[in-house]
Formats: structure tokens, sequence, C-alpha cells
């Protein structure tokens, strides 16, 4: 019997992060308004462009810093633009690689001399009229602030973050009455009800304005509170009234995100209360609106600026580095995700630590992801989606063994209530039952997938093949094939399946076209090249079926031992 490796990695993959600790919170309100103007704007990367470097680039800092983006190490990339920048400062292509890179990073003050030099037409989408602002900040500037803001800079939703700026610059001179004021036009836009109000009573919390602190919040809890960043402040302040109790919206409000998210409650709250500023006033802002832009289509790398500002002027955040982590997740960036993940001061967390260790798998670090998964397992053992990770790793490890122990005890912990989920379990265990040559146990456990899923053309295209080859079980084997390609008709190992099993039906006609466009789409394939080599040999087309099968030799995507020696056999015989 042919043995075709079924290829499972994305598919366990997807199982793990659909088990896993889901995405973060989503600002509607203020995304909706980002998503409007982003609507104007490109959907490609900032940092896109369709020029090609000038000569006068350095080749060799260059070509480093190409290589650095195609391995997403943000570090090197940053580093070797400012190299090349050097060199030919005057560079409109350069200028923009290397602001992009440092600013993701936070490198703010290497970026001053840039700031400037940027074309008008990237000003605004590099936002280097909010890194201006936060120079002025940096230096307490805040009647300079102000000034600026007065010159209408050209930033996103102006219309709410200049007011919002403006009122913590009045913070920091503790001036009340004008910060209140510098609010007003927030009060009456509909949109951005929760921060207006949110903000107010973190103003007048950070003044000493208990009264208009508490009256602020109480209009806060009747909306969907906005952040949890500066949650500890709004704790503290309520413990200090002796109402931090169940009667308390906040507290509810608390409890019910703590719940879902344990280990950004945990990190949140380890934080200790301290003096609201100014410059953490106006962090939060820019984490607020970081938020906003990268949960929008194209709006990522904005978002991951705009937080970095954030650190930038309040560096003892975590929330910032864990939002941008799990944006590059989403955006399928995992080696950028894991520069943040490697910033957060406090791994221990468990959530933390299996959110870290998923990251390191889906970049390829199975040898670091490991060890905390490992640690994780001493006291997590209902964990289905760390049995999942564990799973993966012993599966590309072929530590048979504990790969099957692994899909068995999510099976004891998930039962079969989710005939679905359970299923895939199946289906998973019978690939490692398959690798142990535990056919039997293989074939019963996908007989079970297929009764708990019976449309899944996966699963009805694994078994069929299975089948094909026994002759008793030819039209079982056909059947089965037949329905998943009906139900899948565009995917390569589905076709060729079809392709074999026209071809077990001695219909090579009806199997030949099948087995060509296989090749079509999957010409790496050991197996699909010698699926097309014996249709060939069928067809009378000996010269045709020995070259597809040196070709299927000479490929190693799919290549098993069993199948070597078959194909070495059948190209022996035609000498």
């Amino acid at each position: 019997m042919r043995v075709r490796r079924f290829l499972l990695g994305s598919f366990f993959l997807a199982i793990i992060i659909a088990c896993g600790i889901g995405f973060w919170w989503q600002y509607n309100d203020l995304k909706q308004l980002w998503a409007e103007e982003d609507a104007q704007r490109s959907s490609r990367p900032m940092w896109a462009s369709d020029k090609p470097a000038p000569a006068t680039i350095q080749p060799g800092s260059y070509l480093a810093a190409l290589n650095a983006v195609f391995n997403e190490d943000l570090g090197k990339a940053a580093k070797y633009y400012l190299e090349v920048l050097s060199g030919d400062p005057s560079n409109e292509k350069v200028q923009r690689e290397a602001y992009f890179f440092n600013a993701i990073l936070g490198n703010f003050e290497v970026l001053k001399p840039l700031v400037s030099a940027l074309s008008s037409e990237y000003r605004v989408v590099f936002l280097t009229d909010y890194v201006k602002l936060s120079y002025v900040m940096q230096d307490e500037n805040w009647q300079q602030v102000r000034a600026d803001l007065q010159k209408k800079p050209s930033i996103p939703m102006a219309d709410i973050v200049a007011p919002l700026i403006s009122a913590w610059s009045y913070v920091a001179e503790k001036d009340y009455k004008s910060a209140m004021a510098a609010l007003e036009p927030l009060k009456q836009n509909g949109g951005v009800t929760a921060y207006y109000h949110y903000h107010r009573g973190l103003i007048a919390l950070s003044l000493g304005q208990d009264f208009a602190a508490d009256e602020a919040f109480q209009k806060l809890a009747e909306n969907k509170l906005p952040t949890f960043s500066l949650y500890p402040e709004i704790k503290s302040f309520y413990v200090r009234r002796g109402e931090w109790r169940a009667g308390n919206p906040f507290f509810v409000q608390w409890q019910a995100f703590a719940n879902e998210q344990p280990a950004t409650a945990e990190l949140i709250m380890s934080a200790s209360s301290k003096q609201i500023t100014a410059k953490r006033g106006v962090a939060e802002v820019f984490y607020n609106l970081s938020t906003a832009m990268g949960g929008t289509k194209g709006g990522y790398e904005g978002g991951l600026i705009l937080s970095a500002l954030s650190l930038y002027l309040n560096p003892n955040q975590e929330l910032p580095k864990i939002w941008n982590a799990e944006v590059l997740e989403q955006a399928k960036k995992p080696h950028l995700a894991s520069h943040y993940y490697d910033q957060l001061k406090d791994k221990s967390t468990q959530t933390m630590a299996f959110k870290k260790a998923m990251n390191l798998l889906a970049c390829g670090r199975e040898e670091e992801a490991k060890p905390l998964l490992l640690q994780l397992e001493r006291t997590n053992q209902n964990s289905t989606p760390l049995w999942w990770a564990l799973a993966s790793v012993y599966q590309n490890e072929k530590n048979w063994p504990s790969a099957l122990h692994a899909y068995t005890r999510i099976l004891e912990i998930e039962g079969e209530s989710n005939r679905k989920y359970a299923s895939d379990v199946y289906f998973a265990r019978a690939f490692v039952y398959g690798e142990q040559k535990k056919f039997n146990l293989a074939e019963s456990d996908l007989q079970h997938a297929l009764e708990l899923n019976p449309d899944n053309p996966m699963l009805l295209n694994h078994l069929g093949y299975q089948l094909l080859d026994r002759d008793h079980m030819l039209d079982k084997g056909f059947e089965l094939v037949q329905k998943a390609y009906q139900l899948k008709a565009n995917d390569p190992h589905i076709i060729d399946s079809m392709a074999y099993a026209y071809y077990r039906k001695a219909e090579y006609q009806k199997a030949l076209p099948l087995a060509e466009k296989t090749v079509d789409i999957m010409p790496q394939s050991s197996v699909a090249n010698a699926h097309l080599g014996d249709i060939y040999q069928a067809l009378g087309r000996h010269r045709e079926a020995v070259f597809q099968y040196k070709k299927a030799l000479a490929l190693k995507y799919d290549l098993t031992s069993e199948l070597k020696q078959e194909l070495l056999h059948k190209i022996a015989q035609k000498r």
C-alpha cells in the first residue's frame, strides 16, 4: 500500500489557536472613526514602494536590511537602515524605512533629524506630528504643546485627540478648570462618550477632585469601559472611599474582565497605583488610539507607532507590548510579535507563558517553546490547549508515544459532547497510530471521526485513500474520495486521491487530467508525480512514466522509504 504522509501542521496549529487565548477586546467607537480615514489610505504596508533603491545606497548594509526585513528581525532592520541612511541621508526610500522600523521599536531619539525630513505625503501616515508633540512633552513644555496643537497638526482624528492632549497638558499645571474646558468639544460627540468620561474622571482624580472624578466614573459606568490599563488607580480610588464591592459597577466589570482575560488582569493589577501625571495621561490617549488603529485593515502599522509613543512617554507599561504582539499575531507576523513578548518584564503568569510558547511555536522555535509548555503541564493537567501544543511539539520530534498520550488526554478531558471537536482529535490521533504502524487502530479512529463529522472532506479523503489499495474495500474507498472531491474540488490532495481512485478502477482516461492537474499544483510532491507515472504506464506511455518516477525520486517533499523502494523497482523493470 502506498503511504502518503498526512500533512497536519497547519491543521493542528489552527486548532491550537482556536482553543488558546482569545484575542484582545475591541474599541468599536474609535475603531469606526479610524476606519473611515483608513479607507482612504492604501492597504499596503507603510514602507512599501514601487521605486527601486537608488544606486547610491551602500549595497552591503542595504542587503542586510532587506534580509532583516525578510526574516522579520526588527532590531537588525532598524540598525541597518540607519547605517544606510548615514551614507545617503537624502534618500527618501531609506528615510521612510529607517523611520518606520525605529519608530515601532520606540527609538524616537535617533529619529529627531528624520521627523522633518520625510516628504509631506508620508508625514501623515507615519504620524510625525504625534512624534514631534511627544518630543515637546518629554521636555515638559506643555505651553508649547498647546501652541503646536493650535496649528492644527496633521494627525488622525485631530478633533478628538487634540482636546484630550490639551486637557492633559493642564494637569501638569494643576489647572483643573482649563483641563475641563479643553475637553468640552468632546462632550457633544456621542461616538466618544466613554473616552470623554474616562479621561474626565482620570484628570479629576489626578488633581484631587474626588467628587468630580466619582461623577465622571458613574457616567462612564453607563458605557463600555474603553480600557483597563489605569484600573489600579480607579480601584484605589474606590477602595479609599470604601466603595470597592459588588454593588460598584466597576467592580462587576473588572470581575468579568478578569475571568475572560486572567493574564492581562494579573499584569494590570501587579502594577502598583501611581500618581497620574500629564505624560501618563497622554500615554493613555496614545494607547487608546493605537488599539483603534491596530484593529482596522491596513492600520496596524500606525497603531504600532502610537503604541511605541505610549511607551516612550510612560515606559513602565506592559499592555502596549501585549497589544502589539497580539496585533502582529493576527497579521500573521509571529516573528515580529516575539519581539514584544521578549520585552515583557513579567512573563511569569501562566497564561502569558502559554502565549509566549505559542508564539515561539508559530516562529518554528520549538526548542524554546517546549520547556515553557512542560513547565505549564505540571500545574495544568486539564488544559486542552496545552495538550494540543504539546502534541504538535511531540509530532515534530516524532515522539509518537508522547503525542499519542497528549491526544488521548484531550479526549479524556473533553469527551465527545462537541462532535466536530472530538472528530478533529480522533483524526489527529489516527495520524499518530499510522506513524506507529498501528493501522487497525488508525483506521478505527478515522472511522469514528467520520461518524462524528461525516461531511469533513479531509477525513473522507484520508480514510477513502487508505481503502483504495484494498480490493474488497475499493468501492467504499472510491465513494468516500468522490464525496470529498464533491465537497472540496480545489484541494490538490483530494484531486490527487480522485485521480488515484480512477486509476484503481482502471478508468485511466478519467484519471489522467486529474493527475496532471495535481502535478501542476503540487510539482514538489513525490506521491503526485508517482501517481501520474502509474497512469502514464497504464496508458502505454512508458518513457513518460519513467520520467515521472525519476522526478518523484528526486523530490523530498513527501518521499517515504516505502515509496522510494517502489519507484526504484519500477524504474529497474523498464531497463
